[in-house]
């Protein structure tokens, strides 16, 4: 069953963490993602230095956090797999701005 994109705003709105209320680790992984480009999982791993298993948790709770988004499959320049697209989401007026 597929989320629309008005729950899946209402969600962020209500329940979202602020950006000072991230953990470090998740900090760390928005401040090295520029807007508009995309990213795999293994990418962000080797640009923050975090293990790809840090990052594969953290990244889950940004997405479900309305920070990240999942935009598609790729295949990753890395490790030549088929893997999901990501996206940073431009900061909602209820969240700080970067």
């Amino acid at each position: 069953m597929e989320v629309k994109e008005t729950s899946k705003s209402a969600y962020v709105d209500l329940f979202a963490k602020p950006y000072d209320q991230l953990s470090n680790l998740q900090k760390k992984i928005l401040d090295f993602m520029d807007l508009n480009k995309e990213y795999t999982r293994k990418q962000l791993s080797v640009i923050t230095g975090m293990e790809t298993s840090t990052i594969a948790g953290r990244v889950n709770e940004l997405v479900v956090n309305g920070d990240i988004e999942i935009i598609g499959k790729r295949i990753c320049p890395i490790s030549n797999k088929t893997v999901e697209s990501l996206r940073r989401i431009v900061w909602p007026m209820n969240k700080e701005p970067l």
